[in-house]
């Protein structure tokens, strides 16, 4: 399956998640440390949010149930993280340059996320899943996943480098 993002300047607001043809698959809501991921009947599917030191990225389930847990590979990590899904596995996540996008592996799937550069706001994204297999994490939970991803790289610099890291 394949999913768009849309990315936004300031992550504030609601962003739209589409299909490719660019039907509404669901919404995006941020505030400064928390984002909602909602379906196309505005549902709340996972709620998240930025906890502790070191810094997580918490996962909840629309029953308020911790569903995973995203942390850096290292403290100071911008490309490689991992996401503890709990009983449904471990999965790797690490920036491709080449391909302009991150590799989410685990053990029983493989997800490939590219970003879309714009010059007129923050980078979108591009979930492709393998058609066809059913994963033990579905697409709005990487999104949640993702959106992650995106708070910890700002968070590791200073606040000079996480504004100028909105434009890398």
């Amino acid at each position: 399956m394949e999913l768009h993002v849309g990315g936004k300047f300031w992550p504030m607001g609601r962003s739209a998640i589409t299909f490719p043809n660019g039907e509404q698959a669901g919404t995006l809501e941020y505030t400064s440390s928390r984002a909602h991921v909602r379906d196309d009947e505005d549902y709340v599917r996972f709620r998240c949010r930025l906890r502790g030191l070191p810094k997580r990225w918490e996962i909840y389930d629309a029953r308020e149930e911790l569903v995973g847990t995203l942390t850096r590979n290292s403290p100071m990590s911008v490309t490689q993280f991992e996401y503890n899904a709990g009983a449904r596995g471990y999965y790797d996540i690490e920036m491709d340059a080449e391909l302009r996008g991150y590799r989410i592996e685990g053990r029983r799937e493989a997800i490939f996320v590219g970003r879309k550069k714009y010059w007129w706001k923050s980078d979108g994204y591009r979930l492709l899943t393998e058609n066809g297999v059913e994963g033990a994490v579905n697409e709005y939970e990487w999104i949640a996943v993702m959106q992650g991803v995106k708070l910890l790289r700002q968070r590791s610099f200073g606040p000079a480098e996480a504004v100028s890291s909105l434009f890398s």
